[in-house]
């Protein structure tokens, strides 16, 4: 991306010549048989309508841009992206159709996103302990303490009285369960 370019997406408002935008067609009647048509296409299946020899707006030049852009900028993309035909009035039936290049969003293959996502999810949880470390041995020392002192008071009869405990405690999650589905 150009510097004027990453300039002008940084303003909050914008002069005439500094936005071009596409010519949009609006009020568009569809045929009744291609209505028929697109309503019998399956997952997956796509439509194209003439060609385009506008190489600058085809989605292959639109994700080019987006990577170009997110490498320059340093930012990870969070948006999805899917296999869309590259003609101008193209309909695609469903937007997570697989991709003809193998890639799995900015990732290579399944196997590198999910080593990525299992990366993310393991930083998070380590960030998550580390910040809450005084509180998670607080609540364990607090809980062996509790059970040695029921233990000590009721004489043994805390642990005989445990399966029951644990059906009183599993039926209250299951109704908490039912709850937030019904919620």
């Amino acid at each position: 991306m150009e510097q004027k370019d990453a300039d002008t997406l940084k303003k909050d408002s914008y002069q005439e010549g500094e936005v071009e935008v596409d010519q949009v067609l609006t009020g568009a009647v569809l045929d009744d048989a291609l209505m028929a048509q697109l309503a019998a296409m399956g997952d997956g299946a796509s439509l194209e309508f003439g060609e385009s020899n506008d190489k600058e707006h085809e989605m292959d030049a639109v994700r080019a841009d987006a990577l170009e852009a997110e490498q320059s900028m340093g930012e990870e993309s969070t948006a999805p992206t899917a296999n869309v035909p590259t003609g101008p009035m193209a309909i695609t039936a469903t937007a997570g159709a697989a991709k003809d290049d193998g890639m799995v969003g900015p990732f290579h293959s399944p196997g590198e996103r999910a080593a990525h996502l299992i990366g993310t999810m393991k930083d998070a949880v380590v960030k998550w302990f580390s910040d809450n470390k005084v509180a998670i041995i607080a609540g364990l020392v607090a809980g062996i303490a509790g059970v040695i002192l029921a233990n000590i008071v009721t004489g043994g009869a805390i642990i005989a009285a445990l399966p029951l405990l644990m059906q009183i405690v599993s039926a209250y999650f299951a109704a908490e369960a039912v709850y937030q589905v019904a919620k």
